[in-house]
């Protein structure tokens, strides 16, 4: 079979299948019918620094991300300390130090060691159960706020596909006033 055959029976498809559509409008309800291409109403789009609001309101109703993070580290620090000068003690009595006093230091660094990990992670899931909690009700009132704006689409700056908003747009702003004037629950 020649090609060009196959190619315009192909276009003759097309154009077909194209002319049956116009005819018969929209294939869908809601969706746009040819005609009508073109005449959509103009959206209402804002951008929002979702993690700038996170740090500008998080500490609005007690203790702020940041401290609660700084606080786990400082006390995980204090604890990791305290491993390190177990340890250099056995390292610093190695000759002096009898078998059962080196044994028993070796199971109290284990301990404090297992102490520590467990402490890590429940700092971390403390402070990302924080964070979610803080993003999830920031992005339900980003949300409740947009409608009653009258935006139709509010993306996330930083967020991967947005590479330029214009500061014009940008309704950061006014999402932390509004948070920030709510009263704290």
């Amino acid at each position: 079979m020649n090609k060009h055959f196959v190619f315009g029976l192909a276009a003759v498809g097309l154009t077909l299948s194209i002319a049956g559509a116009t005819a018969q409008g929209p294939a869908r309800p809601g969706a746009a019918s040819p005609a009508s291409i073109g005449k959509i109403a103009p959206a209402r789009i804002a951008v929002v620094d979702l993690a700038a609001v996170v740090r500008a309101v998080s500490g609005a109703a007690g203790e702020s991300i940041d401290s609660l993070r700084a606080k786990r580290m400082a006390e995980l620090d204090r604890q990791r300390i305290d491993v390190h000068a177990l340890e250099m003690k056995i390292t610093e009595g190695s000759g002096t130090m009898t078998a059962q006093a080196r044994q028993d230091l070796l199971q109290e660094i284990r301990r404090k060691r297992d102490a520590l990990q467990e402490a890590e992670l429940r700092a971390v899931g403390e402070i990302s159960t924080r964070t979610r909690f803080t993003e999830d009700s920031i992005r339900a009132h980003i949300k409740s706020m947009a409608a009653a704006l009258g935006y139709q689409l509010v993306l996330e700056r930083g967020a991967a596909g947005v590479i330029f908003s214009a500061p014009s747009i940008d309704i950061t702003a006014d999402v932390v006033k509004s948070l920030q004037s709510k009263p704290a629950k």
